[in-house]
């Protein structure tokens, strides 16, 4: 049975456009260890919450006025028509109970929306929980190794 506080009616799925810059740092910061590498081993937190709050379309699940969920997609790229999820990551009560490809798939509907043809996203192989997610909530993707040192492998799903 479910516990009433895990259900989507009581989680409030949004997209702003410019999102709070603090609050984004904040989730972020709690979540770095989740992150393999952490996310922190591999940019400046502060400055890559400056440039998802400037030039992302972020969309966020809150409880309780508090971000548990967050997907930042960069729709920029007009001429080619492409997509870049740059960033996924949901609170570990969430997880496995739907919420992430309930944002997922969001992030796929906005990235339609912008008109972009194609969906792209990077996942390091070693992120097992990560590629298990992706192959089920993007079953028709395809994937290629973009860097054998670092394990990263790009995915894109045709929109």
């Amino acid at each position: 049975m479910k516990n009433d506080d895990d259900s989507f009616s009581n989680k409030i799925f949004s997209v702003i456009s410019k999102p709070n810059p603090k609050e984004v740092y904040n989730f972020l910061k709690e979540m770095n260890c989740d992150f393999v590498p952490p996310l922190s081993s591999q940019i400046i937190l502060s400055d890559y919450v400056e440039k998802l709050c400037q030039c992302a379309t972020c969309l966020f699940i809150l409880e309780q006025n508090k971000i548990v969920g967050l997907s930042a997609i960069y729709c920029n790229d007009l001429i080619n028509k492409r997509a870049f999820l740059t960033l996924f990551v949901i609170a570990k009560h969430l997880r496995r109970k739907g919420f992430a490809t309930k944002l997922f798939n969001e992030s796929l509907n906005v990235a339609r929306s912008k008109k972009m043809s194609h969906f792209f996203w990077e996942v390091n192989s070693k992120n097992k929980k990560a590629m298990l997610f992706y192959e089920g909530a993007a079953k028709e993707a395809t994937s290629q190794k973009i860097n054998n040192c670092e394990g990263k492998i790009l995915m894109s799903l045709e929109l």
